[in-house]
């Protein structure tokens, strides 16, 4: 099951440096990977690139929202409510129909047995034809 982890990155956010946030992020994202779960984590993909590049927060945060949609569900992560790009990220779930989850209470992962990929395909082919559907107006 691929995971979307959302929360503050930049000092905007008023909740920690950008260094910290992205330890928080990536402390959190450990534990979900240790938990069995698949996990993108744009703290880390992203880490430190606004220093390296011309992109404004939007920019950013517009296209983390594509990363959002072809994953499963969403870990909002603490004080996700205070950042503007993790509010983005929850509106897109909800939009999406992914699961969300309030970190900590994210649900233990499932047996293999259980991990059925039918629902996860489901999402993507839903995805998939929305798209091609955009590509064609």
């Amino acid at each position: 099951m691929l995971i979307y982890t959302a929360g503050p990155y930049s000092e905007t956010a008023g909740v920690g440096t950008v260094e910290e946030n992205i330890q928080r992020a990536t402390d959190i994202a450990a534990e979900l990977w240790e938990m069995g779960y698949a996990v993108i984590c744009p703290h880390m993909n992203s880490a430190n690139l606004e220093k390296t590049t011309t992109l404004s927060n939007k920019d950013f945060v517009d296209r983390d929202l594509e990363m959002v949609q072809v994953c499963d569900a969403i870990v909002m992560l603490p004080y996700w409510e205070q950042s503007y790009g993790a509010v983005r990220e929850h509106e897109c779930a909800r939009e999406n129909d992914l699961e969300i989850w309030i970190w900590p209470n994210v649900p233990k992962l499932l047996s293999e047995a259980q991990k059925s990929t039918s629902v996860r395909k489901g999402h993507r082919l839903k995805q998939l034809g929305t798209r091609v559907s955009r590509m064609r107006k």
